[in-house]
């Protein structure tokens, strides 16, 4: 579908509009989505914006929403000039794109992040696949992020919004909540804690150490391993405290 871009010049200008406007309002957050992730250029002679200048202009816009929303403001795979302002980070990549020329994959973004923002990877109903993407969160140390409607999904066919073809509470809600006490048992303890070494125990097989000495070990084998005096059983975790 068609998409208007709006030049970056302008973005502190609306920032400042939207702040006035929801002063009346009593609002608990806003989602800045690609303000926080993508930068444009605008090369018109009387408003000229390269990418560089156009970081500036988003943060300081991003600033202005935070101060007037309180603070909560939530933004997807968002880049370093926005995380001063970023209360929550969706879509934080898990992975690489897994080229031929790449011998590991390292979830830099995540230890980077950790002890520091809260954030969660994919929307894990729409995740090609679930177990994976449960493993990788529990392996950065992430929390978890779905995308619900309370309607069916077959109201979003032939829409705008038809790619959304899994996204109905109800039939997420059972899962959704056993998921989630799964991944709270291995990592709720460590939020607030920073990643302090992501060690490569075997193949497929990954150990995440926080500052409390904490240790998360996680296997993606379809068979049990042991590692690190652990036995840890397939596509399964287990967390050693004090390691």
């Amino acid at each position: 579908r068609d998409v208007d871009l709006i030049s970056p010049y302008y973005v502190v200008k609306m920032a400042k509009d939207f702040e006035k406007k929801v002063k009346k309002y009593d609002f608990t957050g806003v989602a800045v989505n690609t303000l926080a992730s993508e930068l444009f250029s605008d090369y018109a002679s009387s408003r000229y914006t390269d990418r560089s200048h156009a970081a500036g202009y988003n943060s300081e816009a991003i600033e202005l929403l935070n101060t007037a929303v309180g603070g909560n403001v939530l933004a997807n795979n968002a880049n370093a000039y926005a995380f001063s302002w970023l209360s929550d980070i969706i879509e934080v990549p898990f992975d690489s794109n897994n080229s031929r020329i790449l011998d590991e994959t390292i979830p830099f973004y995540a230890i980077v992040l950790h002890g520091y923002k809260d954030f969660a990877g994919p929307n894990l109903n729409m995740s090609d696949d679930f177990e994976t993407t449960v493993l990788q969160s529990i392996e950065c140390g992430a929390g978890l992020s779905f995308e619900w409607i309370y309607g069916d999904n077959h109201l979003l066919k032939d829409t705008d919004f038809d790619s959304l073809y899994s996204i109905n509470f109800a039939a997420w809600k059972e899962k959704a909540i056993s998921t989630y006490e799964k991944v709270n048992a291995a990592v709720g303890s460590v939020q607030g804690q920073r990643i302090t070494k992501h060690e490569r125990l075997a193949d497929k097989v990954y150990a995440t150490t926080y500052e409390n000495g904490t240790c998360v070990i996680v296997n993606y084998n379809k068979k049990a391993v042991s590692a690190a005096g652990q036995t840890v059983e397939a596509r399964d975790f287990v967390v050693v405290k004090e390691r």
